[in-house]
């Protein structure tokens, strides 16, 4: 729950008091139980998730083809392929 809560207090689009409150409570966490914590930051603070559209071009593109998405979603697509963070 905590984890979750994180996730969601720590994503730039939440408010920038409740950014720096989860800030807080993920420091004191980290010092708690830090294992928990670097897994956490490795996997859902610096991961990235694709959808399952992406995921078919993810693949294609892995294998010599090409991306079928366009627009927005293509937009997003490579913003993640960048390592950037895509506004939905």
């Amino acid at each position: 729950n905590l984890f979750h809560f994180l996730r969601l207090r720590m994503d730039p689009h939440a408010q920038k008091e409740i950014r720096d409150y989860a800030r807080v409570l993920h420091e004191i966490a980290s010092r708690v139980c830090p294992v928990a914590c670097e897994a956490f930051d490795d996997h859902i603070l610096g991961g990235v998730q694709f959808s399952r559209r992406e995921m078919e071009d993810l693949k294609a593109l892995l294998a010599g083809g090409e991306a079928t998405l366009t627009g927005r979603a293509l937009e997003r697509f490579q913003a993640k392929l960048r390592g950037e963070r895509p506004l939905s």
